[in-house]
């Protein structure tokens, strides 16, 4: 099942990034994204386990201005 999902988002991003004419950046974000970040290197640019919690972070602050 690991390797499944692992297959399927390399082949998504490949999908993607075929399409666009500009690079674009890929992160992967998640708790359990360190696991499949050292299979998906080729692939990602950055990983960010927090990256929702860090937006919804400054939405609450942007909304207490």
């Amino acid at each position: 099942i690991f390797y499944g999902y692992v297959s399927l988002i390399e082949g998504i991003v490949q999908k993607i990034k075929k399409e666009l004419t500009l690079k674009p950046v890929v992160v992967l974000t998640g708790g359990y994204g360190h696991y499949m970040a050292q299979f998906l290197k080729p692939s990602i640019d950055h990983f960010d386990a927090d990256l929702v919690f860090k937006g919804l972070r400054a939405a609450f602050y942007d909304s207490q201005k």
